[in-house]
């Protein structure tokens, strides 16, 4: 897989600084803050691994999803459907 270089803009490298200092937002959503400077500042994943202590592939998503979507895409969940609720019309009998 090709790395692709993260280059933030001022604005975004400012927002991503104030988000992850501020402690009021998800550990995930941290944690993809914090990958995403790193990236910025060149940081190899070898050594994000270490210090965050997350996966390689979590990095790949993270990179890929900002380089393909966007900040605000690689911030935060997708929104999963899940399975739909089931409901019976007949009272359960103890």
């Amino acid at each position: 897989m090709k790395r692709e270089e993260i280059n933030l803009q001022k604005q975004q490298r400012t927002e991503l600084e104030l988000l992850s200092t501020s402690g009021v937002c998800s550990v995930r959503t941290l944690q993809r803050a914090q990958v995403l400077l790193a990236l910025d500042r060149g940081v190899l994943d070898i050594e994000i691994t270490k210090v965050l202590g997350i996966d390689r592939t979590r990095i790949w998503r993270i990179r890929k999803r900002y380089v393909e979507q966007g900040l605000g895409r690689a911030l935060v969940d997708q929104a999963r459907p899940g399975r739909p609720r089931e409901y019976d019309d007949k009272p359960k009998l103890i």
